[in-house]
This record gives C-alpha cells, sequence and structure tokens, in this order.
C-alpha cells in the first residue's frame, strides 16, 4: 500500500479478521481456492468480502491485484462488486517484485 507516494511498510490486510474471526488470508487464500475446492466465482465472492474490508478501513483511490491471482482475474471478475476501481497490475505476478525495486531506486 501507498499513501501519498510512500510505501506503508510491512502492512498485511490478509491478516483483518474475516469469517468467523479468521484472517482473510486462511479464507480468501489460494490454498483455501484449492483445499476446499472452491470454483473461480465462489473465490470471488470470498476475495470481494476481503476487498470490501480493506476498502471500509484503508478508504483507497483503487486497488491494484498484482500477484498469481492476477493472471486469472477474467475467472472471478464478475464476483467483484465493491464500487471502488479495481485494476489488475500491468506486470500482473512480478508486479510486487518491479514495484519493490523501483520504490528501493526511488529512495
Amino acid at each position: 500500500m501507498f499513501y501519498d507516494g510512500q510505501l506503508i511498510p510491512n502492512l498485511e490486510l490478509g491478516h483483518m479478521a474475516g469469517k468467523d474471526g479468521e484472517p482473510f488470508e486462511a479464507h480468501a487464500s489460494k490454498r483455501s481456492r484449492i483445499s476446499e475446492e472452491l470454483s473461480w466465482p465462489e473465490w470471488g465472492a470470498r476475495f470481494n468480502a476481503f476487498l470490501k474490508r480493506a476498502d471500509r478501513v484503508c478508504s483507497p483511490d483503487h486497488f491494484i491485484l498484482g500477484g498469481g491471482t492476477s493472471k486469472k482475474f477474467h475467472l472471478f471478475e464478475e464476483a467483484i462488486t465493491i464500487p471502488t476501481p479495481v485494476h489488475v497490475a500491468r506486470f500482473l505476478n512480478n508486479a510486487g517484485i518491479i514495484g519493490a525495486a523501483a520504490a528501493t531506486v526511488n529512495n
């Protein structure tokens, strides 16, 4: 997460409590999708719940999705119903690495 162009270090939004108080990272993770044999739309609904919570807590201008599931966004996009714009990172799974390198070079 960035605020006024500055990276907020060590922020783990996946640790926020979700369904039944368990962290979202356990409820809306790749591991949960696979182990519970969730369809992409089913998993997308869980991810949407996470985005709703993150939206309320952080009030972002938009979300940029990177990581492994960014390549599969088209499979769960219809489950995303939050009003805040959601974009897929141009560099997909490599976005975090590129962003971290750029932030390091610019500091």
